[in-house]
């Protein structure tokens, strides 16, 4: 129960601070300065809410990691 709570907390949190955060980067002074913090926010609800993306993006680190422990690294077949 501690853990939901935990996390309503967090998701409240950073709902709150989206005003603040979308005036911080709009008064911010040159371009492309917000574009990273933009792109990983996007990201993260995009994992959160699409269960489709974050299953392939868990198969891509699976298939990662197998072919660490199968001594293949990080090559393309």
């Amino acid at each position: 129960m501690t853990q939901w709570l935990v996390a309503l907390g967090v998701v409240l949190l950073s709902f709150a601070a989206m005003p603040w955060i979308v005036r911080w980067a709009k008064s911010a002074g040159g371009k492309g300065k917000m574009g990273g913090i933009a792109m990983g926010l996007g990201l993260v609800f995009a994992i959160l809410f699409d269960p489709a993306k974050r299953e392939a993006i868990e198969n891509i680190e699976d298939q990662k990691a197998r072919r660490e422990e199968a001594g293949q690294g990080e090559k393309l077949e």
